[in-house]
């Protein structure tokens, strides 16, 4: 390898160096800075898919109270009925 071998070795080094301080300073490569940003987007993937099952969890329940809570007052209003009806023949 010759003297211009040699100064184009020492080139590229310098180069791919000061690439890599430049890299670090602004929060990696393109490469790395899409791999962190995947990441991320994983993340708040599984984070929303949590919320969604537990919004679904919450309203299956609200659904079960309410019915619940339905049949309670249309056995309550036919008990008072039922109380009303016995005071006018009782």
């Amino acid at each position: 390898m010759g003297s211009t071998g040699a100064l184009v070795a020492v080139v590229l080094a310098a180069f791919k160096a000061l690439e890599s301080r430049n890299a670090k300073r602004n929060g990696g490569t393109v490469y790395t800075r899409v791999v962190l940003l995947e990441e991320k987007v994983k993340e708040l993937t599984d984070e929303a898919e949590s919320l969604r099952k537990k919004l679904h969890d919450f309203h299956k329940e609200w659904c079960e109270w309410r019915e619940e809570m339905r049949v309670s007052m249309a056995v309550r209003e036919a008990k008072r009925q039922l109380r009303e009806e016995l005071k006018k023949h009782g």
